[in-house]
């Protein structure tokens, strides 16, 4: 009878115990859960307004405050993919309006950190990103172009690469700007460096076939065609895209000055310094 007494207080007290337990890692567990949602809800805020300053980035104070954002949301979220393709986006606007020779040095910084949050993108990216690969072709371009034609042409086969995944991967980003882009890069290479004016052509025409409302195809698509001694025909299709195109509708700052650009040519021939 003893034995049985003994018994059933060691079980209760083994339930009273595995119930502390229970509420004590219960009670640690949501406080985890808590704090996470809390700093999920902060860095999310942090990343809409550093987006709300980008946004605004026709002037240049309010880039560098969103780059700022996007450096502080990246230093708490080292690992977070969306920060990473912004801190890469970023850097590369900051870094390509620093304008000078004696500037050089921190366009340089700019996009060596805009390369490296680009390839830190990928890496961290679970399937493939078109931001990852655009940002960091963008910055890996610029890059090399500062310091020099030979590091740009051994660099050349990279940036077309990343590119072409980017292209690949979302042909539409940036309205069809690996199209675009890739169409610059063999525009402006010379021929023993990969240059190929057919190549340009083809993809200045993909990327207004998937754009075709955005002003920066239209540019340097008229752009080829100035250069093939075609004014009238660049002039006609320039007019078109003016006549029906709605400023409003435009999704970038770029794209508005790009418009700008068209609208200076149809007036003067020539397009604005």
């Amino acid at each position: 009878m003893k034995t049985t007494q003994a018994l059933k207080k060691s079980l209760r007290l083994i339930k009273y115990i595995i119930i502390i337990i229970y509420l004590f890692f219960s009670a640690s567990y949501s406080d985890d859960v808590r704090i996470s949602i809390s700093n999920t809800v902060k860095y999310q805020k942090l990343l809409k307004k550093a987006d709300a300053l980008y946004a605004q980035r026709k002037k240049f104070e309010k880039a560098k405050k969103a780059l700022l954002l996007f450096q502080e949301y990246n230093r708490e979220n080292p690992n977070s993919v969306e920060g990473l393709w912004r801190l890469s986006m970023g850097n590369y606007y900051v870094g390509h309006l620093l304008e000078g020779r004696k500037n050089s040095f921190n366009r340089k910084k700019h996009f060596l950190e805009g390369l490296k949050a680009g390839k830190e993108c990928e890496l961290n990216a679970k399937k493939p990103k078109v931001e990852c690969y655009f940002w960091q072709a963008t910055n890996l371009a610029l890059l090399e172009q500062e310091n020099g034609i030979i590091s740009l042409a051994f660099s050349l086969d990279d940036i077309i690469k990343l590119l072409e995944k980017a292209k690949e991967t979302n042909p539409t980003y940036a309205s069809a700007g690996a199209y675009r882009t890739l169409s610059i890069l063999y525009s402006r290479s010379p021929a023993f460096l990969g240059g190929d004016n057919e190549k340009a052509r083809s993809y200045i025409k993909k990327a207004i076939s998937l754009a075709p409302n955005e002003p920066l195809n239209v540019v340097f698509y008229a752009k080829f065609l100035i250069s093939d001694d075609n004014k009238p025909k660049a002039i006609q299709i320039i007019s078109n895209f003016i006549k029906k195109a709605d400023p409003q509708s435009f999704p970038f700052y770029e794209s508005k000055n790009a418009y700008n650009e068209l609208n200076y040519f149809l007036k003067h021939e020539q397009w604005p310094e």
